[in-house]
C-alpha cells in the first residue's frame, strides 16, 4: 500500500479525563456528554474538510473504550478495527504534578517514539508486508501522549504534520480532543495535503 496522507485524531472527552471522576485513567471510562457532541461533529469535520465518509471508511483505534466510542459516534460503521499500538502511552506519573511537569518538558518515553517510528514507516511504506500488529486504516482514532510520539516520530522521518484544531488550542504538546494530525509523505502528497489545511 502506498498512502499518501494519514489522519490521526484524537478520542473525544471521556470521564478518564476528569481528574476527579473516579474512572479518571481508566481504559473503560465512557464519553462525557461533551465528548458525544464531539464525536459527532469529528464525523462531520472529516467527511466536509477532508472528504472523509465515516459510514463507509475503515478505521483504526485503540482497545481503549473512549477511542471506539468516539469512532461510533463520529458514524465510523464500517471496519472499524482495535490495534494495541494504538492505546495511549504510559507516562508513569502517580500525581497531576507529574504529568503536567511532563507536558511542560514535552517528555517523550523512547520505547514509545521506537514504536511510532516503526507504525508510521509501516503504513507508508509500499513494500512493507502486511502487519496484523499494525493498521493499514488511513484514519486512526488514539490518544492524546501516544499523539505526541506519533507526531515526534513523523517529523523525525521528515514527513509533513499538519495539526487541525477542531477547538481553540490549550497545549502545544498534547492536541485536544478531536484534534485531527494530518500526516503524508513526499512532496506530491504535500502539495495535496495543502489544499485541505489551506480551507
Amino acid at each position: 500500500m502506498n498512502a499518501e496522507r494519514l489522519l490521526i485524531c484524537r478520542h473525544a472527552k471521556s470521564t478518564a479525563n476528569l481528574r476527579n471522576h473516579e474512572a479518571f485513567g481508566s481504559p473503560d471510562a465512557g464519553l462525557t456528554p461533551r465528548g458525544m457532541l464531539q464525536s459527532g461533529q469529528l464525523g462531520s469535520e472529516l467527511e466536509n474538510r477532508w472528504g472523509i465518509d465515516p459510514e463507509t471508511t475503515p478505521v483504526a483505534v485503540s482497545r481503549l473504550r473512549r477511542s471506539g466510542a468516539t469512532a461510533r459516534r463520529a458514524r465510523f460503521f464500517t471496519g472499524l478495527t482495535q490495534y494495541a499500538v494504538l492505546d495511549e502511552v504510559e507516562h508513569g506519573c502517580s500525581t497531576a504534578a507529574e504529568w503536567q511537569e511532563v507536558k511542560a518538558k514535552h517528555t517523550l518515553q523512547p520505547d514509545a517514539l521506537q514504536e511510532s517510528t516503526e507504525i508510521l514507516r509501516h503504513f507508508f511504506d509500499p513494500d512493507s508486508r502486511p502487519d496484523e500488529h499494525k493498521p493499514r486504516e488511513s484514519v486512526w482514532i488514539t490518544h492524546g501522549y501516544r499523539i505526541a510520539h506519533l507526531i515526534a516520530a513523523a517529523r523525525a522521518l521528515e514527513y509533513d504534520v499538519r495539526v487541525h484544531h477542531t477547538e481553540e488550542p490549550r497545549d502545544d504538546f498534547i492536541v485536544g480532543h478531536c484534534d485531527i494530525v494530518a500526516i503524508s509523505s513526499g512532496q506530491v502528497a504535500c502539495e495535496s495535503l495543502r489544499q485541505y489545511t489551506s480551507r
